[in-house]
């Protein structure tokens, strides 16, 4: 038995380095082939060790090809399995898609409606850290985008929430 299973996961570390040398030269063909490895899933488990790399080098490539769209549906799509993830599991995706998405041009108003979902859903997990950083990040971008007043407002109310937490310290 064990044998068998060493042997899957040779055939499986084989095919992967395979898709990831097309990476560069593919990308269209790469993300096609790791969309299938993340297909077979089940919702509510979270991914396995081949599901998981395939999720980080599709957020690679969608951000080297500039597809917003399919970078956000890759995210709804994890979204659903969110609760079999451990927090910081779920925290690195959520990361690691924002940065990508902050790659490709023209894309504020996705990375705001992002910043403002994940700020709320960060808010009911009371993980604060990272709603302030979330925070800052749509601060900076309503501030790029022209828009002053919510910019500040959210600065501002950072500022109380920081200068209450230096007074307990």
């Amino acid at each position: 038995m064990a044998d068998v299973t060493m042997g899957d996961e040779l055939i499986k570390e084989q095919q992967f380095e395979v898709i990831e040398g097309i990476m560069d030269t593919d990308p269209k063909g790469a993300i096609s082939k790791f969309r299938e490895i993340l297909k077979g899933r089940a919702v509510d488990q979270p991914l396995d060790v081949w599901q998981e790399r395939a999720a980080f080098r599709l957020m690679k490539l969608y951000a080297q090809v500039e597809d917003a769209g399919s970078l956000l549906a890759l995210l709804q799509d994890l979204r659903k399995s969110f609760d079999a993830f451990t927090k910081s599991k779920r925290e690195s995706y959520i990361k690691t898609i924002y940065d990508k998405l902050a790659l490709i041009p023209n894309t504020d108003a996705e990375q705001i409606a992002m910043c403002e979902e994940y700020i709320e859903m960060f808010k009911g997990e009371k993980r604060n850290i990272l709603r302030q950083k979330f925070e800052t990040k749509l601060a900076s971008l309503l501030s790029k985008k022209g828009e002053y007043p919510r910019a500040l407002q959210l600065l501002s109310s950072l500022q109380t929430e920081l200068k209450k937490l230096g007074d307990k310290l």
